[in-house]
C-alpha cells in the first residue's frame, strides 16, 4: 500500500518505520529536518514537499501531529492535505485533538469522497518502536474496519471507542487523568522529602498496593533519582491540560482537578522545566517542599 505520514517526530518516525519494515511504500512530510530522518530514507522511504503533495497517490494519510494548531497548518491552503486527497483514501489521525475539529475535518475530507478516522495513540517513543501502542479509534464501524490492518501493524491494543470524534475525546480524558495523577504524586513525594522520609522505602511503598498507580510504577524510579530525561515533555503535558479544559467547556463541564494540574504544569514552565519529561511537575512542589532523592543523587 502507499502510505503517507505526515509528523516524522519522536512518535512518527518509529511508526513510519514499522510501516516501512512491514512492506508499504512511505511518502513522508516533515516541518523541522532532523539527521534520525536519513533512517527514513536509508529504509526506503521517501519526502515530499508538501502535504498535498503526500496526499498524492497515497491510499492511506497518517497524521502524528501535536494538536489542533499543527493539524489545521497540515489540512488547509492551496497546498494542505484537502487539496491533494484522492477519492477513497483513508485519513487516519493519531494526534492529540479536539473533537469538534475532527467532526470538522471529517466533513472536509468526506466532501472529497475520502475517510477520516481518529485513531490517538497511548504510549511512548519506545513503544512505537516496539509496535505495543494502545489507539482509541473513533469512527463509524466501516471506517474503523479500514483502519484496522494499519493500526494492527503499529499497535497492539486497539479499542474503538465510538463514532467520529470519540476517539480524540477519549485521549484526552486519559491523559487528563495520568498528568493530574502526576501532580499528585509529585505533591506526595515533595512532602516526604520534607518529612525526611527514606526515597528507597518510600518507593517500596508507592508502587505497590493500595497508593500505587502505573504513574507511580513507570516514573518513580526515575524521579527519586533524578533523572528527567523527556519522552513526553512538560509542555506537551501543559498543552494536553489546556485543550482537556477547552473540551470540558465545550461540555459545559466544571473542570475541577484538572484546572488545579493546568496551573502547576504552568508553574512548570515559568520555573523552565518545558522541555524536561512531564514527570519535572514535582520539582514545582519541591520549591515549597524538599526533594525525595536516592542516596547519593546530587541535586
Amino acid at each position: 500500500m502507499n502510505i503517507g505520514f505526515i509528523g516524522l517526530g519522536k512518535m512518527g518516525l518509529p511508526m513510519a518505520m514499522r510501516l516501512i519494515g512491514a512492506g508499504h511504500r512511505l511518502t513522508g512530510s516533515v516541518r523541522t529536518r532532523r539527521p534520525e530522518h536519513d533512517e527514513l530514507a536509508a529504509a526506503g522511504g521517501t519526502t515530499a514537499g508538501s502535504p498535498a503533495e503526500v496526499a498524492g497517490g497515497s491510499q492511506c494519510v497518517v497524521l502524528m501531529l501535536p494538536g489542533p494548531g499543527e493539524i489545521g497548518e497540515v489540512m488547509n491552503g492551496e497546498h494542505g492535505l484537502v487539496a491533494g486527497l484522492e477519492p477513497e483514501t483513508l485519513v487516519l489521525d493519531c494526534s492529540t485533538s479536539l473533537p469538534s475539529l475532527t467532526r470538522e475535518n471529517l466533513r472536509r475530507v468526506s466532501d472529497r469522497g475520502a475517510k477520516y478516522v481518529d485513531a490517538p495513540v497511548i504510549g511512548g517513543p519506545s513503544v512505537a518502536r516496539d509496535g505495543g501502542l494502545q489507539f482509541l479509534v473513533g469512527a463509524e464501524a466501516v471506517d474503523y474496519a479500514a483502519a484496522l490492518p494499519i493500526l494492527s501493524l503499529l499497535g497492539k491494543e486497539i479499542i474503538h471507542v465510538g463514532g467520529p470524534g470519540d476517539g480524540h475525546a477519549a485521549k484526552l480524558v486519559a491523559n487528563l487523568i495520568a498528568l493530574t495523577n502526576m501532580a499528585v504524586l509529585g505533591e506526595g513525594l515533595a512532602l516526604a522529602g520534607a518529612l525526611g522520609l527514606d526515597a528507597e522505602k518510600m518507593h517500596q511503598a508507592l508502587t505497590k498496593g493500595f497508593p500505587s498507580s502505573y504513574v507511580s510504577q513507570r516514573h518513580m524510579g526515575n524521579i527519586i533519582q533524578g533523572r528527567f530525561t523527556p519522552s513526553f515533555a512538560l509542555a506537551l503535558g501543559l498543552k494536553d491540560l489546556s485543550l482537556a479544559r477547552d473540551l470540558a467547556q465545550q461540555a459545559g463541564y466544571p473542570l475541577f482537578l484538572g484546572s488545579v494540574a493546568r496551573e502547576l504544569y504552568q508553574a512548570g514552565t515559568v520555573f523552565g522545566l518545558s522541555e524536561l519529561n512531564y514527570t519535572a511537575v514535582v520539582q514545582v512542589f519541591e520549591k515549597f517542599g524538599k526533594p525525595l532523592r536516592a542516596p547519593g543523587v546530587r541535586e
